[in-house]
């Protein structure tokens, strides 16, 4: 088998000289949140606070590690709700993870998330005057720079970008209608269950083979956090949430050490945790890594 082009490995390039071969993610970046921080202001930060999203206020790793991504994803097994690593366990989709690695909202609200036509109209015309209903990304942004306001604006403006790029982020450059229909409990915000949200549009997505939607940077973090990394002395922040403590180097060195000699690239040098070992003891139906990686390392 061909080993692949050092260009690979490289810990600086960090995935994204193979980038062009994954359609999507560049859409799904947590930059697009990142580079809003020296706009908001520290009003604005008390309502992000108060919403229950103050976590999304201090990414540490402001892009997403596509190789990682690419193989991940693909190992999404959609009748036991998780990822099936091969030969070292299962990493369970829960909306506790995702509480764990993003800090965001698990309330007792449901997230409505569909096409509600009264709502679009009433709410994109006071957000998106002469904009539609279905801005692009770009234009939402703007609009959380150009307001200086910690009002119902903001925060309905925050909660649109933060879906649409990082929670439930599709392939499109757009915002997506349905995201109208949460903004009626925004004053509720830190009730509604996001971590459910992010649950079921990553299983929706993921089931169907659509490995580019979803919350990608739960499920690069979801599993490099599930490494094993006793004794790498990575120095990574005691936080509560994850998203907080795996910075763009952290994420860039253990990939490099997980990264085994294939081509298309997958992962397996490192042990999962202990927790995730027990996991596939009890029924994964695993095996050696061997070819069955590479396998389910290539698309769907």
């Amino acid at each position: 088998m061909p080993r692949r082009k050092k260009s690979r490995l490289d810990p600086v390039a960090g995935g994204r000289q193979i980038a062009s071969k994954v359609d999507g993610t560049k859409q799904a970046s947590p930059h697009a949140i990142c580079k809003l921080y020296e706009h908001i202001n520290e009003g604005q930060r008390v309502a992000v606070r108060a919403m229950g999203t103050g976590p999304l206020l201090d990414i540490k790793c402001a892009y997403l590690h596509n190789t990682v991504l690419t193989w991940f994803t693909r190992l999404y097994h959609s009748g036991r709700r998780g990822f099936v690593v091969p030969g070292r366990g299962f990493i369970p989709l829960t909306e506790e993870s995702v509480y764990h690695i993003l800090g965001i909202p698990r309330g007792d609200i449901e997230v409505k998330y569909e096409a509600d036509y009264d709502m679009e109209q009433e709410f994109a015309a006071s957000l998106f005057p002469g904009d539609g209903s279905t801005p692009k990304i770009t234009t939402v942004a703007t609009a959380i720079i150009n307001h200086n306001e910690a009002d119902d604006r903001f925060k309905k403006l925050w909660l649109i970008y933060i879906v649409s790029t990082v929670l439930a982020p599709t392939t499109d450059a757009r915002i997506s209608n349905k995201c109208y229909p949460m903004l009626a409990d925004i004053n509720r915000a830190d009730r509604l269950n996001l971590c459910k949200f992010v649950v079921d549009q990553l299983h929706e997505h993921l089931s169907k083979g659509k490995y580019t939607n979803g919350c990608l940077l739960y499920c690069m973090l979801r599993y490099l956090d599930a490494l094993d990394c006793d004794g790498m002395e990575l120095e990574l922040t005691d936080t509560p949430y994850r998203v907080n403590a795996w910075s763009r180097t952290q994420v860039d060195v253990v990939a490099e050490l997980d990264m085994l000699e294939h081509d298309p690239p997958c992962f397996g040098k490192l042990q999962l945790k202990e927790e995730f070992r027990e996991e596939a003891a009890s029924g994964s139906g695993t095996s050696t890594l061997g070819s069955e990686a590479l396998v389910a390392s290539k698309p769907g």
